[in-house]
């Protein structure tokens, strides 16, 4: 028969693995025996909902724990604190941390640090820093957690300036700033495309003996992308490489990108080919990308190959499609550059297929149809902005030589062959 030490190790097991439902099934087992769990348990089992998302199971574990006369301690709020972050559940935060306070529980600086994390939800940057603020004055020394928590609020909400505020700060009160500081402080740099700041993070790095790892160069690549600083991005990508930092799926898409705001099509084409040769399996992000930046640049037969290397590599497959006997293809998710090229792919290989068929008797003169799908309002439904159908009808006329019947409905071609 379990006993309370029992329920209580399986229950914290569940917290780690973010497993509420066993969690709380075990709780519910635990009354069930007569055995009345504890303010830690109740911890652990919240804690176990906040990492599966279930901020309202948590929240009412809470409630749980009052109707059953089970006092909550720090502990508890703190893992209900935590539970609201991880939710995104900025404004309950501040509202339970003003609770445990209102019952005499003193925060410590998880509290804090949880807290300023939450604020991230509704960019409450302030909050955030106003927080920081009260944790010092309130005689709690500030750890690598909460400094990170409080630059990763101000940083999403844009603040940079407060971020190096905050990392110098923290040299100031012997801090160590590890390279997870680091790459939150840079990070931010990037969303808001300062280049330089972010390059001479990376110098400070080196001078604090921290390494930059690749999430570091990753963001420091991303903000001179942002910041159409190319050929600083591409420099970046290539010391990463000789200071030993592999990169990974992420640092080659940011060099890619910064090399399309170039209209570098030829290191496009050499990082994808570089991607295959150290095993960095490229996704579709990867090839439309360079697949844009061929068709820029009007290099057709460039962009074939790239996009005959991603049907190799499984990507495009799903957009043509087999309906009612007719070929489809969808292009709700790409750009006009993109979705040309594919036309202009499966055409050509649609021709190919129909001059074999005759070539072996097996055809005689057939015209055949292709329904083209622009996107139209399902584009727009996904956050993406479409080709519009006067565009690609131009181009299946002008380029493509091939014939467009007019259809009633709005973002639908048919190209007759």
């Amino acid at each position: 028969v379990a006993d309370g030490a029992s329920y209580s190790a399986a229950i914290s097991a569940c917290a780690k693995a973010a497993q509420s439902e066993h969690a709380l099934r075990l709780l519910t087992n635990m009354r069930k025996t007569g055995i009345s769990p504890d303010a830690f348990v109740y911890s652990a089992a919240i804690s176990a909902c906040g990492k599966s998302l279930k901020f309202e199971e948590a929240l009412e574990l809470l409630r749980d724990m009052e109707i059953n006369g089970t006092a909550p301690n720090l502990v508890t709020y703190n893992s209900l604190i935590s539970a609201c972050a991880l939710c995104g559940k900025g404004e309950h935060a501040l509202k339970v941390f003003e609770d445990m306070k209102t019952k005499g529980i003193v925060p410590d600086v998880i509290s804090y640090s949880a807290t300023m994390s939450a604020c991230e939800n509704g960019n409450r940057w302030e909050s955030a820093l106003e927080l920081f603020e009260r944790m010092i004055e309130s005689g709690i020394k500030p750890d690598a957690h909460a400094y990170s928590a409080a630059m990763s609020t101000c940083g999403k909400a844009g603040q940079w300036k407060k971020c190096l505020h905050l990392l110098d700060d923290m040299k100031q009160r012997g801090v160590v700033r590890n390279v997870f500081i680091y790459s939150v402080v840079i990070s931010a740099c990037s969303r808001s495309s300062r280049w330089e700041e972010a390059i001479n993070m990376l110098e400070g790095m080196r001078k604090d003996g921290v390494k930059p790892n690749v999430v570091v160069y990753t963001a420091a690549i991303t903000a001179c992308e942002k910041a159409d600083q190319w050929e600083k991005a591409f420099q970046l990508f290539e010391s990463m490489k000789r200071n030993h930092v592999k990169p990974d799926l992420y640092a080659y898409n940011a060099a890619l990108l910064a090399c399309e705001r170039g209209m570098q099509w030829e290191k496009m084409l050499e990082l994808l080919e570089e991607m295959h040769r150290n095993q960095v399996v490229p996704d579709e992000f990867s090839y439309v990308t360079t697949i844009s930046a061929c068709e820029l640049c009007d290099k057709i037969a460039e962009s074939l190959e790239t996009v005959s290397r991603g049907v190799e590599d499984g990507f495009f497959t799903d957009i043509l499609l087999r309906d009612h006997g007719y070929d489809k293809i969808e292009l709700y998710n790409y750009n006009a550059l993109t979705a040309k090229a594919l036309i202009r792919y499966f055409v050509r290989l649609k021709r190919r297929q129909m001059k074999s068929k005759k070539d072996t008797g097996n055809s005689e003169n057939e015209t055949s149809y292709i329904w083209i799908i622009t996107g139209g309002i399902h584009a727009l439904q996904c956050g993406r902005t479409p080709a519009t159908s006067e565009e690609l009808k131009s181009f299946i006329k002008e380029d493509l030589k091939a014939d467009v019947i007019s259809t009633k409905e709005s973002g639908v071609l048919l190209l007759s062959l």
